[in-house]
């Protein structure tokens, strides 16, 4: 399991700094078969999310460009994923690779700190890369008291993943 950060030097700072910020999801070694609506992540314990470096409560960022790509897929299906951002880690009991994300109201009441619609049609941006979703609207979002998104990455289809598969995740914007 792995679960890196970046943050690119000089984009973090004073208010209205523009940022772009990636992690890197590597699920579970297996193959077990995504459903819809199942969870992607390399941790049982934590849901993935971009660490902005700033320890201010409440921090807002402005999301001008977000996707999510994988290098390699299984040739039978190509995934598509949804995914929404949180202010706090998982609004779900269990946050588990392959589990159903499914949310009641009470558990998101104050935990969603942004959503991405993000267009679910693979992209090809490389030889066997894909791009599943990505958004170029403008979004709004909150950070946590220690300067952290979290990230749920949600399949919209049945998908076969490859064993240890790696997905990336990138957002650009302002931060306030």
């Amino acid at each position: 399991m792995t679960i890196a950060k970046h943050v690119y030097p000089g984009y973090i700072g004073a208010s209205n700094t523009p940022f772009d910020i990636s992690l890197e999801i590597t699920r579970p070694t297996n193959t077990d078969t995504y459903a819809a609506q199942d969870l992607l992540n390399g941790t049982a314990t934590t849901l993935p999310y971009f660490d902005f470096g700033v320890a201010n409560a409440n921090r807002k960022i402005i999301i001008n460009y977000a996707s999510i790509m994988t290098p390699n897929y299984a040739a039978s299906l190509k995934p598509t994923l949804h995914f929404k951002l949180y202010g706090v880690n998982s609004p779900i009991a269990s946050c588990a690779d392959n589990a159903a994300f499914n949310p009641t109201y009470t558990a998101l009441k104050n935990r969603l700190a942004g959503f991405i619609d993000a267009d679910a049609i693979p992209v090809p941006v490389g030889s066997g890369a894909y791009c599943l979703a990505w958004t170029k609207e403008q979004k709004i979002a909150t950070l946590d008291a220690n300067g952290r998104l979290y990230l749920a990455a949600i399949f919209t289809n049945a998908y076969v993943p490859l064993n240890a598969e790696t997905f990336y995740a990138r957002i650009t914007g302002f931060l306030q």
